[in-house]
């Protein structure tokens, strides 16, 4: 199976970023020549788009209740450029993420979750240090 082929197939699945299609084809083994041709051919073509990659990723990563924090960092890890990061996020997510952490919260207290496992938790889901501190000092203040 030539590089073509299998940039093909690993595209089918689900969108990539540049790199991280890159990353993949070299990684199964596929040398470096014509790669980069490749990859232009493709950008070229409409198959491969970083923009496109990167609002499908945010969309997906906030339904699942991701913050901002954590999917910048995880875009940018997909080797998508940090300010084409940054500008689908503003375009994308509402710029105030407390009702997807406020619902987050408000699922845990319900669920008898202390204060702090509850910031951890919002934490490592990505959301800022003062949109966990609004969030729980709302659904926190009456315990």
């Amino acid at each position: 199976m030539d590089l073509r082929e299998r940039a093909m197939r690993i595209l089918q699945v689900r969108d990539h970023s540049c790199e991280e299609l890159r990353r993949k084809l070299l990684a199964r083994g596929l040398g470096p020549e014509g790669l980069d041709s490749l990859l232009e051919d493709l950008v070229r073509m409409g198959y491969l788009d970083d923009r496109r990659f990167a609002v499908q990723f945010v969309r997906e990563r906030t339904r699942r209740g991701m913050g901002r924090v954590r999917v910048r960092r995880e875009l940018e890890q997909r080797g998508v450029d940090a300010d084409l990061a940054r500008q689908v996020l503003d375009e994308v997510l509402p710029a105030n993420e407390c009702e997807s952490a406020q619902a987050l919260a408000e699922r845990r207290s319900r669920a008898g979750r202390s204060l702090q496992s509850t910031a951890r938790f919002l934490a490592r889901r990505g959301f800022s240090a003062a949109t966990i501190r609004r969030v729980l000092g709302e659904v926190f203040s009456g315990d």
